[in-house]
């Protein structure tokens, strides 16, 4: 909330970093840790808060109550407690002291023993955990604390109601559709892509560390669709994650320890852990959301595996599942590193087919949209099959067993979705399965012949402005996927209705300037662009660009009513 803060008189947004400093600052001979480092961590955290919401402190044992266990991790056990007080909410200068929300749930952290005694690896998590804070890609931290009994720190965080991903999907994945998926994809590409910004690898990316506080709410605006996206998704446990060119002297340091299907296959064999392994982690989480069902669940999670991952073994994507996401999987956890894409071009993907999706699931007019179509028939006639299957009920009857689905599927005793220390050694060198390429160069072939991606761009020629490159224009997200093969009567009169004269000839069509701001039609109009775009020598048209660097490319220019050009560039999407 902006206004006036009261002590000093400037404006703020709802909290005064140097009013509020001095206030923290003239407390710190109240309270200590017990611990020199701890206690400086939190004394500079508060130095340098400049929202509420980062604010850290250290919270007496006594001020929790309630509290029960409700999970075991790799590095320690989750409680779920009340906070009697609550967390500062601003400084009340009446009375002189710190406002707060009053009680609130929260969860305690409390770290193994092999861990927590290390203070630098302690520390290191807060910290990164604060920076990633920052960037709205981990949960809230409320502070520090210690059990009086065994004296072991533990954290206090944001309590998520609604746990970790992996619960989720396991108790409802039925409930999950494609726009859910998609946007789960969106928020994790895009947490991902700010925490890589900051130059932080998490380390030990998995479902168990995705915590919402409710899977199903959407909490961002999207002015370009007018639509909620972005869904409260967060990343947590940042025991093993660490600043690039960070050397934390900790005796693990070069050990494995992780959950072993999420660990890329280089990172087993012994090399060093880098930003395209969270890639690889995202690749299989991705496969996870997609499908419903956990990686390698039916079989030993032991070297045996290890080694087969090492060897090019990845899970099987279904077949019906869609192309453009499949493809987009199978180049996270490409055994060559430098084959993966980054989360900047994974989340550029993902929130464009989330748009698509979300747009015109109902028009079925660009690719991702009726990709999934088929999908969602396939599941639902594989579905009906089951159900009525005479085969099934035989078969069921005679083994005692049922078909596996997400909800319904046995994890085998050894197959192990906690973190924990892999004494692995003398694997291979990592290498993709005999068939990986020729899959890749499969889908990417039944991509291109369905897929073209073009670019409007504005060219006022008679003011002599130069058009976008094709990087810029990506940038300023003017991309829009189409299919080829959607163009209809009903999308015709749609043109028709928004200012596209299509009564003459396809060279002389006219599209009035004021129309093409209704976003609506866009798609549509990219349609009609494709469908008469073979048949039309760009040149009869206005003018093609003949200094074109990329052979692929074509520039086809159409007159506007008012004389403005508007360019097309018409490019096979590069794929790779």
């Amino acid at each position: 909330m902006y206004g006036i803060c009261p002590e000093c008189n400037a404006s703020f947004w709802g909290w005064c970093p140097p009013c509020n400093s001095k206030h923290f600052q003239n407390d710190f001979d109240k309270w200590t840790s017990g611990n020199n480092a701890i206690d400086k961590l939190i004394q500079d955290a508060q130095l340098n808060t400049f929202d509420v919401l980062d604010v850290i402190e250290w919270i007496p044992y006594d001020r929790f109550k309630d509290i029960k266990e409700i999970a075991k991790g790799g590095f320690g056990i989750i409680y779920k407690a009340t906070w009697i007080d609550g967390p500062i909410w601003r400084w009340n200068v009446k009375n002189l002291q710190w406002n707060r929300d009053g009680q609130d749930d929260v969860a305690l952290k409390k770290f193994n023993n092999n861990f927590a005694n290390l203070n630098e690896g302690f520390i290191n998590e807060i910290e990164i955990h604060l920076k990633t804070r920052s960037k709205f890609a981990s949960i809230r931290i409320y502070g520090i604390t210690q059990d009086p009994e065994t004296n072991e720190y533990i954290m206090a965080l944001e309590y998520m109601k609604d746990g970790n991903l992996r619960d989720h999907l396991k108790n409802n994945f039925n409930n999950i559709d494609w726009k859910l998926k998609l946007g789960y994809l969106k928020e994790l590409t895009s947490k991902f892509k700010n925490i890589h910004k900051l130059d932080i690898i998490h380390h030990d990316f998995h479902p168990g560390n995705i915590l919402s506080y409710d899977f199903k709410y959407s909490l961002s605006f999207d002015f370009l669709s007018s639509n909620l996206t972005g869904y409260s998704l967060y990343i947590s446990d940042f025991g093993l994650s660490k600043l690039i060119g960070q050397n934390i002297k900790n005796p693990e340091k070069r050990q494995i320890f992780g959950v072993l299907p999420y660990i890329a296959p280089e990172v087993l064999s012994g090399e060093e852990y880098t930003k395209a392994a969270d890639v690889y982690s995202f690749g299989i989480v991705a496969y996870e959301i997609i499908t419903g069902f956990a990686p390698y669940h039916d079989i030993p999670h032991d070297i045996d595996l290890a080694r087969q991952i090492c060897n090019g073994l990845r899970p099987k994507i279904p077949f019906h599942i869609p192309k453009l996401i499949t493809r987009l999987i199978m180049r996270c956890w490409d055994a060559q590193v430098t084959h993966r894409p980054t989360f900047e071009e994974l989340n550029d993907k993902f929130y464009y087919y989330f748009r698509d999706y979300s747009r015109n699931k109902c028009k079925n007019n660009n690719e991702i949209t009726i990709q999934i179509k088929h999908a969602e028939k396939f599941a639902k006639n594989n579905k009906n099959k089951e159900k009525v299957g005479f085969g099934n009920l035989i078969r069921n009857i005679l083994t005692n067993s049922t078909i596996p689905t997400p909800i319904n599927y046995k994890t085998h005793p050894e197959a192990i979705y906690t973190s924990r220390l892999l004494d692995y050694s003398s694997l291979p060198k990592p290498k993709n399965d005999k068939n990986f390429e020729k899959e890749i160069d499969e889908l990417t072939k039944s991509i291109s012949t369905l897929s073209i991606v073009t670019i409007p761009i504005l060219w006022e020629l008679t003011l002599g402005q130069r058009h976008y490159t094709v990087g810029e224009v990506k940038k300023k997200a003017l991309c829009i996927r189409t299919y080829i093969s959607c163009m209809d009567t009903q999308a015709r009169t749609l043109l028709i209705q928004n200012g596209f004269d299509l009564s003459s000839s396809p060279s002389q069509a006219t599209f009035d300037y004021p129309s093409f701001t209704n976003k609506f039609v866009i798609n549509d109009l990219v349609n009609f662009i494709f469908e008469y775009s073979s048949k039309i020598n760009p040149q009869q048209i206005v003018g093609s660009d003949q200094n074109s660097n990329d052979k692929n490319e074509s520039r086809i220019l159409f007159r506007g009513k008012r004389g403005d050009n508007f360019i097309f560039l018409q490019t096979h999407e590069k794929l790779v």
